[in-house]
């Protein structure tokens, strides 16, 4: 086996040291604990480098050894054994640029950045092939570029936004299909009828591509490494393969559940914002969402103006401890708050009569407390001029009496029954 991975005969090997064989990939500083080790005749185990094949080609190996000695006590030498670790280790990088990539996901990076990243880790891993992602358009039929860095850019402009079908090269037809597809030789393969010039004109042969589906077997587009030269993949390929679709699908869900949410917001924000009510949410009387009609109550000209301000802060403080009381009413015991009045402070001073009531609604894994508030100022206006001509009727010095439409008698003031003598 040292034979066939160095290229190196026994006769190269047997009587050389260990310093003298073919280059490894050690640094001074291992090199010199190894040697600590071997001089001071002690154990060594797994001990991971670098070496070049008969090839040229670097081999992760991992060696471990023992000192020998005879019945005497006397050292005779090291015996060891090696092993190749080299898919091991490269399986390790691909795991830890994987890794890269799913904190890019978490922290909302960009999908076509994201997506650049997972190609390249592949790539680095996947000598010769090219790798391309393309991404099922909201209609259902067309493919679109999702990230592609190595590809040939005349070549990805030239597919974006191509049409699935039965056959329709290897990405189409893998969407369509919902299944792999390998194509070995792209200048033979059926399916490339349509597309086979445009490919080959960039010196592409293979092409094996495998849908992307989500976890409701959903299609969200493609993943496909294309080759120069004709030719399968291997199993280490298809390893590469499905670490791709299940880091993609896992990314382009993310982006698309993050839009979805954004659309929902811009609806829901829209929806509150036309409510002829004020509408707020608070955690704790700290304002983290209020609309259009809760900011000009609250004296704000915007409504952003309005997120981060203290509710107590914007009344007066005869009302503070009631409404820190029922707002712990809200968040601390989950209890809905009857509507209650009172008199709001504006920003610029002037004073309107609000009613408001609160309900406990989950935000953010919080309990919060959304309130609706009502302006009624105009209310209570016209409630008092009414309090009012009741009063100047009541104790005006002229009869006055009401009928219904059928001239039925509703009601008669004071004065009335002194002047008639009827109550």
């Amino acid at each position: 086996a040292l034979r066939e991975r160095t290229g190196i005969s026994d006769t190269e090997h047997i009587g050389k040291t260990r310093w003298e064989l073919p280059a490894l990939n050690l640094s001074e500083a291992d090199w010199a604990g190894h040697r600590t080790l071997l001089d001071a005749r002690l154990p060594f185990h797994d001990l991971e480098m670098r070496r070049p094949d008969a090839g040229g080609r670097m081999h992760w190996v991992s060696i471990s050894g023992e000192p020998m000695f005879d019945e005497r006590g006397a050292f005779r030498g090291y015996r060891g054994i090696g092993r190749d670790i080299t898919e091991r280790k490269q399986e390790e990088a691909v795991l830890e640029g994987q890794k890269k990539v799913l904190e890019m996901i978490t922290g909302s990076a960009p999908l076509e950045e994201v997506l650049t990243l997972l190609m390249q880790v592949l790539e680095t891993h996947a000598a010769g092939m090219l790798c391309s992602v393309l991404l099922l358009d909201r209609d259902g039929v067309h493919l679109r570029r999702g990230a592609a860095p190595s590809l040939p850019e005349d070549y990805t402009r030239a597919i974006d936004g191509s049409a699935i079908g039965p056959r329709a090269g290897s990405c189409g037809t893998a969407a369509f299909r919902r299944e792999p597809v390998i194509a070995e030789d792209i200048a033979t393969d059926p399916l490339w009828a349509g597309h086979r010039d445009l490919a080959l004109s960039h010196g592409l042969r293979a092409c094996w591509a495998v849908p992307i589906l989500d976890a409701q077997d959903r299609l969200l587009g493609t993943f496909a490494m294309y080759c120069r030269e004709a030719r399968q993949p291997s199993a280490r390929h298809r390893w590469l393969i499905d670490v791709a679709t299940h880091t993609a699908a896992i990314a382009i869900t993310r982006q698309q559940t993050q839009a979805a949410l954004r659309e929902s917001e811009a609806r829901y924000r829209t929806l509150i914002d036309a409510l002829p009510v004020g509408v707020l949410l608070n955690h704790g009387g700290r304002i983290t969402l209020a609309n259009q009609e809760a900011a000009r109550l609250l004296g704000f000209e915007r409504a952003e103006q309005a997120i981060g301000a203290s509710l107590y802060d914007l009344v007066p403080e005869n009302v503070r401890d009631t409404l820190w009381a029922r707002n712990q009413q809200v968040q601390l015991e989950g209890k809905n708050v009857p509507a209650f009045e009172f008199q709001a402070m504006r920003s610029d001073g002037s004073r309107v009569e609000i009613e408001t009531m609160g309900v406990p609604v989950m935000d953010a894994g919080e309990r919060a407390t959304l309130a609706i508030l009502r302006d009624i100022t105009k209310r209570k206006q016209t409630r008092q001029a009414l309090h009012q001509l009741s009063a100047a009727v009541e104790q005006s010095p002229v009869s006055i009496m009401i009928t219904d439409a059928g001239g039925r008698i509703a009601y008669v003031n004071p004065y009335f029954e002194q002047v008639t003598g009827y109550s």
